[in-house]
C-alpha cells in the first residue's frame, strides 16, 4: 500500500488547525465570541438570592395555591423560583410534593406537606 499521503494530509490538517487558532484568538474571532449569546449566558454572573426574599416569593405562591387551589400553576411557579442553597431541600420537597398532587396522589402529597409544615412553621400550608 503506498503511504506517500500521508504527510501531506497531516501537514494539511496541522496548517488548518493553525489557522482556526489564530482566527479565533485574533481580535475579530474574541469579537466574535463575545458576540456570540451563548458565550454571554456562560459569562453573566448568577443572581444570588437571599433567605428572605425566597421565603417571601414562597409565601405568596403557597397563599396564592391555598386560593384558587391550581396546583399546575403553583408547581410551575417553583420551578421557576431562584433558591438560596441552604433551601435547596425545602424546594425539593415542594417541588416533588406539588408534582405528586397534580399526578393525583393527593395522600403522599398531603403527608410530605404536613411535614414541611412541621419542620418549616412559616410556610402557609
Amino acid at each position: 500500500m503506498d503511504r506517500h499521503w500521508f504527510p501531506a494530509i497531516l501537514l494539511g490538517f496541522s496548517v488548518l488547525l493553525a489557522l482556526v487558532f489564530a482566527v479565533v484568538l485574533s481580535p475579530q474571532g474574541q469579537e466574535l465570541l463575545e458576540s456570540n449569546p451563548d458565550v454571554r449566558q456562560v459569562t453573566t454572573p448568577s443572581v444570588i438570592v437571599d433567605e428572605s426574599t425566597y421565603q417571601m416569593a414562597i409565601v405568596s405562591l403557597l397563599e396564592d395555591y391555598q386560593l384558587n387551589q391550581n396546583a399546575e400553576v403553583t408547581y410551575a411557579a417553583l420551578i421557576a423560583v431562584r433558591v438560596p442553597s441552604n433551601k435547596l431541600n425545602l424546594h425539593y420537597e415542594l417541588v416533588i410534593a406539588f408534582g405528586k398532587l397534580i399526578q393525583g396522589d393527593d395522600l403522599d402529597a398531603t403527608a410530605r406537606l404536613s411535614a414541611l409544615k412541621a419542620q418549616h412553621p412559616w410556610l402557609p400550608l
